[in-house]
């Protein structure tokens, strides 16, 4: 199970992350655009995902992967800290830099990608 400190190393290891407070909780952006956040409830956080991934999680690990109404219209999906690995979190949040990170950002870090 990841931890609130794990979400926070593993967001802030990633190139050009920096951390801002979002309706009170931990925030987490590439340069000016949103990667992920902590939600209020401190027990999941919001991970940006194209929707038909997001559809098969959801899914398939029901426990981990979740969505309230608020978000059913946007990309992305709420991860369940006390249900989701850390290794697994980062793997996560890697997909979700690689997803809204700017062209040139990425370029900048092509470690990233692999």
């Amino acid at each position: 199970m990841a931890t609130e400190e794990q979400f926070r190393a593993i967001a802030l290891s990633l190139p050009e992350v920096i951390e801002e407070l979002y309706y009170g909780s931990p925030a987490f952006k590439v340069g000016k655009t949103f990667l992920t956040r902590l939600r209020e409830d401190g027990e999941n956080v919001v991970v940006p995902m194209p929707r038909d991934e997001r559809e098969f999680w959801m899914e398939q690990e029901p426990r981990i992967f979740h969505v309230t109404k608020h978000y059913q219209g946007w990309d992305g999906v709420l991860v369940r800290l006390g249900e989701v690995e850390p290794d697994r979190l980062e793997e996560l949040l890697r997909g979700a830099w690689l997803m809204v990170a700017k062209p040139a950002v990425r370029k900048r870090h092509p470690d990233v990608m692999t």
